[in-house]
């Protein structure tokens, strides 16, 4: 779906809530007819430690020492 910055402005609790009930996955707004920006329902991030968990069921891992930082930088970066 798009729509323009002015019919955005003025309707902005409609779109919101579009993207709230999942009607639409994502509104692209566009000034002079040209798309300028989208926007996206936020979505829950997800935990890296945790996905295993969601296939494997409960997974304990344990990270000694300064491994910990190499392992977390290594998934989020530095």
């Amino acid at each position: 779906m798009s729509v323009s910055i002015y019919e955005l402005k003025t309707q902005l609790s409609k779109y919101i809530a579009l993207l709230e009930e999942g009607k639409e996955e994502e509104i692209e707004i566009t000034k002079n007819g040209k798309v300028v920006a989208s926007i996206l329902p936020k979505r829950p991030k997800r935990d890296i430690f945790n996905v295993g968990k969601e296939l494997y069921g409960d997974i304990k891992i344990q990270i000694k020492g300064d491994m910990y930082d190499d392992v977390v930088n290594s998934f989020y970066g530095d």
